[in-house]
């Protein structure tokens, strides 16, 4: 799942839109210990439990890239590719 918002994210996994993103992030994480399959020996129950497990980790990634830059979310973040110097354009 690709968010472009904090709001996406509180709307998918239920999370209180006022609190902070570290709070979302602990919320996050918590819900990510719990599926984690050291806690079912090493496998994950089922693969419903497995897709979670892995939104859970990418929705934790999203929240970090988005604190490192507090005003840029997703959306400016999607930009388009790099057309610099490249071998490809014959510009080197």
């Amino acid at each position: 799942m690709s968010w472009r918002s904090l709001e996406e994210l509180s709307t998918e996994f239920d999370l209180d839109t006022s609190t902070d993103r570290e709070a979302m992030r602990r919320a996050l994480q918590s819900r990510l210990g719990t599926l984690h399959p050291d806690k079912t020996g090493g496998e994950f129950a089922s693969n419903e439990q497995k897709g979670e497990f892995h939104r859970l980790s990418e929705a934790l990634k999203f929240l970090a890239r988005i604190s490192h830059h507090p005003t840029v979310e997703a959306r400016d973040t999607d930009l388009p590719p790099f057309l610099g110097p490249t071998p490809e354009r014959g510009i080197w």
